[in-house]
């Protein structure tokens, strides 16, 4: 009896210690799966720039861009409707994931650093100079559909 009620014992110690170390241990998923998870969002652009010109420039994009839904796909291409319109190419995160490099067809790539990626969030930024030699980041919001 004694051997039995070690037995059970031993069963219900081993379930409670699988139960609480799984309900601890959340899954994190990579950089890949959360970009191709859904479609992200437009919300803003924002500039550290001073210049009236680059300035703009970013109200210019924010209005054209109000509405944008880009979606990355997993087989490394994107696609980004905004104004009725979509454009198309492909996209490549960075060794280290910390930077994304979109071609749209037909064009340069373009590398923007990843500030933050979650299951909700898409934020992007990249540094520049002005024509005065200033520096300036530009910052792209983009959020869960």
């Amino acid at each position: 009896m004694k051997s039995l009620f070690r037995f059970s014992f031993f069963l219900m110690a081993t379930a409670l210690l699988i139960t609480v170390t799984q309900s601890g241990c959340k899954k994190v998923k990579s950089p890949d799966v959360l970009l191709t998870a859904h479609p992200w969002v437009f919300s803003k652009m924002e500039t550290t720039s001073t210049d009236s010109t680059i300035i703009k420039g970013i109200a210019i994009a924010n209005a054209m861009m109000t509405g944008a839904v880009m979606t990355f796909h997993k087989d490394g291409t994107y696609s980004m409707t905004t104004l009725q319109q979509t454009q198309t190419g492909t996209w490549e995160l960075s060794a280290d994931n910390k930077s994304l490099t979109i071609t749209e067809t037909g064009s340069t790539p373009g590398t923007m650093d990843i500030v933050k990626l979650t299951e909700n969030d898409l934020i992007m930024s990249q540094s520049d100079t002005d024509d005065n030699g200033n520096p300036y980041t530009t910052t792209l919001y983009w959020r869960l559909q």
